[in-house]
């Protein structure tokens, strides 16, 4: 069945998509929205340092101290949301659905601010250009939803269209007002539509990207018989393991893990069932493994095998490798055979705490000492465990 590629009014999200989203659109708000209450707070300090200069700093006219309350009132708002900025960027992302809510009630206060200077002013002058530039102006530079948009705008133009002509001198036209703004607020409410899709579908195809990176980059990093990590993830995490260890002066440990006569082994029952004993062996040896302390294991090559991990001493170590040593020699393999089908394991180990003096060898020793120590126990017998010397 072909797949249906139509457009999606809402594509509908998992919870943690929307919550990555909240977080997402909260800290574009913190990143550029103080700006704009800089710029809001610069005009109203404007535009009251021009009201006191006009009528001689008296404030003697009704009409001054109304716009004087309107300056004042936005002032204050607008100082009040950057003053919390510090608090906001200490909440996100436990509280981006706050800081949202709290962009969209400004915006809601400053539109209903503009309508109010607009109608005020209809008292001398039929100029509506500071509810049209700041309705605009909302709409592009802040992050509404649909329902968000419509409700603010709608309210805002109907009650424009009441109020108008009760502050307008008696026969004034309104035809001009109301077409212009009506024509603006339905180019708000779209821009508002169209910000509010593109960056949900921009998002969206963010998160995708990031995840095929994800998979790309596990498959790079991933053995794909065994499961376990290759020689590209030793090559990119071992220098990073080391340093850690060299600046927190805790030990490292290195395991060399080698099946023994797998050769013998192959050409016993066939190279499928080589395949699946490596399967197995790296099975066993990962139950060994703790990721939360920062353990790994990797196929190094062939039928050898690679253990990497910290703040463990030489004894602790050694005692991790006699067990996994007896895992594999006790797991049950299922191939039949005249012969004996038990498979074992010889480890080198090597532990030390890295010291600066150590800078320039870098990790790449602690594979050869290890490597030294796994060749002794081949020498030893086979299925042995042996510790380098520090």
């Amino acid at each position: 069945m072909a797949k249906n590629t139509s457009f999606r009014f809402r594509e509908q999200w998992t919870e943690d998509m929307e919550a990555g989203y909240r977080t997402a659109v909260a800290e574009r708000i913190l990143k550029y929205f103080w700006i704009i209450l800089l710029i809001v707070i610069g005009i109203q300090i404007y535009n009251l340092m021009f009201t006191l200069i006009y009528t001689g700093w008296k404030m003697n006219t009704h009409s001054s101290r109304v716009y004087t309350f309107f300056y004042v009132v936005l002032l204050a708002v607008s100082a009040a949301g950057l003053s919390g900025w510090p608090y906001f960027k200490r909440i996100v992302p436990q509280k981006a659905g706050l800081i949202i809510r709290l962009q969209v009630l400004y915006c809601a206060i400053m539109l209903a601010w503009a309508l109010g200077i607009t109608l005020y002013d209809q008292r001398v002058s039929e100029n509506i250009s500071t509810y049209l530039i700041s309705a605009l102006s909302i709409s592009v530079l802040s992050y509404l939803t649909p329902l968000q948009a419509c409700l603010m705008y709608g309210s805002a133009q109907v009650i424009m269209y009441i109020c108008l002509p009760y502050y307008q001198p008696e026969g004034t036209s309104n035809y001009g007002s109301y077409v212009n703004a009506s024509i603006m607020i339905i180019m708000a409410v779209f821009i508002c539509f169209y910000r509010y899709f593109s960056e949900r579908r921009l998002y969206q195809d963010k998160q995708k990207i990031l995840e095929q990176n994800i998979l790309l980059n596990e498959k790079a990093n991933t053995d794909p018989l065994t499961g376990l990590q290759n020689r590209v993830f030793l090559d990119g995490k071992m220098e990073e393991l080391y340093r850690e260890c060299l600046e927190k002066g805790i030990s490292m440990t290195v395991m060399m893990i080698d099946v023994d006569d797998f050769k013998k082994f192959n050409d016993t029952f066939g190279h499928q069932a080589g395949d699946s004993c490596l399967q197995m062996t790296a099975q066993e040896l990962k139950k060994f493994i703790n990721i939360e302390k920062e353990e790994y294991l990797i196929r190094y090559g062939g039928e050898e095998f690679m253990y990497a991990g910290t703040e463990i001493n030489t004894e602790e170590a050694f005692t991790k490798g006699q067990k996994m040593r007896a895992a594999v020699e006790n797991m049950e393999l299922p191939f039949e055979s005249d012969r004996s089908s038990a498979v074992t394991v010889s480890i080198g180990i090597y532990t030390a705490v890295p010291e600066l003096s150590e800078k320039e060898k870098d990790w790449f020793n602690y594979i050869t000492k290890a490597d030294d120590a796994l060749y002794q126990a081949k020498r030893a017998g086979k299925n042995k465990v042996v510790m380098s010397p520090n």
